[in-house]
């Protein structure tokens, strides 16, 4: 305590979010990092290794992870300017649809002869979330940036062979994020040959290139934060199994009080980006139900925000996932009460659960624990507002 003490002055120290940070850096301090991207051992080894650079490789195009070379930090900030443009271009999109007399500076298209597609309202919001998630992403200089958190990541699952597993579950989250992609994409553009005068089809076309640039930072972001929060799922697991094979009280108590602080501190590097995905997700509804009364027809509305409503089926995901680890971490004490590890273990045993179940770990944002429950309710609500909507529509057929 004396060294931790030492290593942790100062006024942010003395409060509750000061000690717990504290205390997760000195735990997970022992976890060995690594640069490299990290080693699979085990399986179709240079399958799982293709796959595992790959995903880093993308991470590190869309300016989520850091190159190894000095102009990491310019390179980042082309990528947000890339995320203003995309947030501009809406708001103009958006301005000269809803805003009598305002015209387009590069279409130079008057807002009667504009395509019905354009000028969402939920586009901007889109636009808006991605860039403000990308730069919260993006952030450095502190303990808990994002590129530290995965080194760690990447150490903690060589150190315990969890690589091959995390490698393969996050390759299944990017192939379904990419379907969402194409998906989406597939019905924005469906429409582009319906613009019959040249300015709304130079609307239409610029529009069209704003919705890839959004739609692809979407699925970028989305799938980035389903690899950190993944593992994390994969170590639960792994600790249950080890339990198993190798039923030592004491080195499993140091494992939990590891792996606990792992969760918290991988957490605390994406929170900031979920809480505003969560609030992105709210601000939606209410963009959903400006472009429903400024547009008027339903159905046709609601195959405008299709696309956006299948890029939200990965934000759902997301929060999905993170849940899934608190359900996990609130599971393992029944799991080990149902072992019999022999004669003279029961009292070290039900200590076990006991601090397992002291430890309340699970996956925190804003110091609360993220559990299905939550999820399912903010699903009802969305269910809520995607049956008012097509209700609507079907009642005006």
């Amino acid at each position: 305590s004396g060294a931790f003490v030492s290593e942790h002055s100062g006024s942010r120290c003395k409060t509750y979010d000061g000690v717990m940070e504290g205390r997760v850096r000195t735990l997970t301090a022992i976890i060995p990092t690594t640069d490299d991207g990290g080693q699979v051992h085990g399986g179709s080894e240079a399958t799982q290794s293709r796959l595992e650079h790959w995903l880093v490789l993308s991470f590190r195009v869309v300016g989520l992870l850091s190159w190894e070379v000095p102009c990491c930090i310019g390179y980042k900030m082309t990528v947000r300017l890339l995320a203003c443009i995309a947030l501009a271009s809406s708001l103009t999109e958006a301005a000269s649809k809803h805003i009598d007399g305002f015209q387009n500076p590069i279409c130079k298209a008057p807002t009667e002869v504009y395509s019905s597609d354009v000028g969402l309202v939920s586009d901007v919001v889109m636009a808006a979330g991605g860039l403000v998630t990308l730069v919260l992403l993006q952030r450095s200089g502190n303990q808990n940036c994002i590129d530290s958190v995965v080194r760690v990541l990447q150490g903690y699952a060589q150190q315990h062979d969890l690589t091959g597993t995390w490698v393969r579950a996050a390759a299944k989250d990017a192939a379904f994020m990419f379907s969402l992609f194409l998906a989406a994409n597939a019905i924005s553009f469906a429409g582009a040959m319906t613009s019959e005068s040249i300015p709304a089809s130079m609307c239409m076309s610029l529009h069209h290139m704003t919705f890839f640039t959004v739609s692809f930072m979407h699925m970028m972001l989305i799938t980035f934060l389903l690899y950190v929060i993944r593992v994390l799922t994969v170590t639960v697991d792994m600790f249950c199994y080890r339990l198993v094979i190798d039923p030592s009280m004491d080195e499993a108590m140091q494992d939990w009080n590891v792996l606990q602080a792992l969760l918290r501190r991988a957490a605390g590097s994406v929170e900031l980006a979920l809480i505003i995905l969560l609030a992105m997700m709210a601000w939606l509804v209410a963009a959903f139900s400006l472009d429903y009364l400024r547009l008027g027809s339903s159905l046709s509305t609601f195959r405008l925000q299709l696309p956006w409503i299948l890029m939200l089926c990965g934000v759902l995901r997301v929060f999905i996932t993170a849940a899934g680890v608190t359900d996990k971490c609130a599971r393992v004490p029944s799991l080990i009460n149902s072992f019999f590890f022999g004669n003279g273990n029961d009292r070290e045993q039900q200590h076990l659960v006991q601090f397992i179940v002291s430890s309340e770990a699970g996956f925190y944002i804003s110091n609360v624990r993220v559990s299905m429950g939550m999820v399912m309710k903010f699903m009802y609500l969305w269910s809520v507002v995607l049956f008012a909507i097509v209700g609507k529509g079907l009642s005006k057929m």
